[in-house]
């Protein structure tokens, strides 16, 4: 019997290594820097080749800053798009030494964390991702304005809103002790009358904005751009 209980102790303690790896890779798995290596190296080429000035506004995060015709929006705004599609907010924070140090923006306009909610990440593993890339920014850039708009309502993720906007507010909560951080809440300028997303600001994929949509969110930015976000809060 003192055996069996051995053996059970033992199967135990492999059950319970087996399961703190499992969830250990399953936290690693929030960040894959390594699958935008390519994407993060044709941005330094293009810096390389572009001679890239410090100090423009960025504007970094998923594929609805890579979208973002800036121009269109800003006209000769002093600005930088380094969106990159489909990425999580876990991958913006975890890549910050290459898609955002770099530039030493005088401002940094952040869309990211939808992505995260739609590949099963919960909200707050999206807020610990953004507190990890105001940590960054903080040490490295000191107070370096940050302009968070929250994840968006769309007609392909309806279903995923509540998780979505749950992280929306845990964003909006913590960063009332954020210095130099504003959040926009996007989902107010993007719901019709019935309280749903309306489809007249998307293309046909449901998931990503038109013009008319990037019109909406110029007019919610553009009076962060000029101003301290902590001021205008």
């Amino acid at each position: 019997m003192q055996q069996i209980s051995r053996r059970i102790g033992v199967l135990g303690l492999l059950t319970a290594a087996l399961l703190g790896s499992a969830t250990m890779l399953r936290a690693g798995e929030l960040a894959d820097p390594a699958r935008w290596e390519s994407t993060i190296k044709k941005f330094e080429a293009a810096d390389a080749k572009q001679h890239t000035k410090p100090g423009q506004i960025l504007f970094v995060g998923s594929s609805s800053i890579r979208m973002w015709k800036l121009p269109d929006s800003f006209g000769d705004l002093d600005a930088i798009n380094r969106g990159f599609g489909g990425s999580h907010m876990a991958d913006v924070a975890a890549l910050f030494d290459r898609v955002v140090l770099p530039y030493k923006p005088r401002r940094i306009v952040l869309y990211a964390g939808e992505n995260d909610i739609a590949h099963g990440n919960s909200p707050q593993q999206v807020l610990e991702a953004f507190e990890s890339f105001v940590k960054q920014t903080r040490q490295k850039l000191g107070n370096t304005p940050i302009i968070y708009l929250t994840c968006k309502p769309s007609p392909s993720r309806w279903k995923m809103w509540p998780k979505m906007n749950q992280a929306n507010e845990l964003i909006s909560e913590a960063a009332k002790a954020m210095p130099g951080v504003a959040v926009l809440h996007v989902e107010q300028i993007m719901l019709g009358e019935n309280g749903e997303p309306d489809p007249s600001i998307f293309i046909k994929d449901r998931l990503h904005m038109n013009a008319d949509g990037y019109v909406r969110w110029k007019n919610l930015v553009e009076p962060f751009l000029g101003l301290d976000p902590q001021q205008a809060k």
